[in-house]
């Protein structure tokens, strides 16, 4: 007898070695100082908790910002990256890097955010 409990079959907790960084989206706030960023993992079992590491960089590749989420609970998220003053370069990189304990990141997703000049 097969039970599914999840009324979405793409809900359903995968594998540890299954677990991937499936959607990253970023949205400038309209002072240009902050980023919201909404994050989406796959569903995984209680017992196999990722840590995320979200880091900003300018486009000289200097780290403005950055999270780092320790053994999250929730497969989907939104975090807010506050940039510092002064940064002069409307090209940002964000990357997000999801492992478990000390290992090499298990999956990786880079995107690219342009501010506007006036944002900035």
């Amino acid at each position: 007898m097969d039970l599914n409990f999840f009324s979405d079959p793409g809900l359903a907790p995968k594998a540890r070695n299954e677990i991937e960084i499936e959607s990253l989206l970023v949205r400038p706030y309209p002072d240009g100082r902050r980023l919201q960023i909404d994050l989406h993992i796959t569903p995984f079992l209680p017992n196999d908790r990722p840590n995320i590491v979200v880091t900003i960089m300018d486009s000289y590749g200097k780290i403005l910002a950055s999270a780092n989420i320790i053994e999250t609970v929730q497969y989907s998220f939104k975090i807010t990256l506050h940039l510092p003053h002064g940064f002069d370069s409307n090209e940002l990189t964000l990357q997000a890097d999801l492992y478990f304990s000390e290992e090499a990141p298990q999956a990786s997703l880079t995107q690219q955010v342009l501010l506007k000049k006036t944002d900035i």
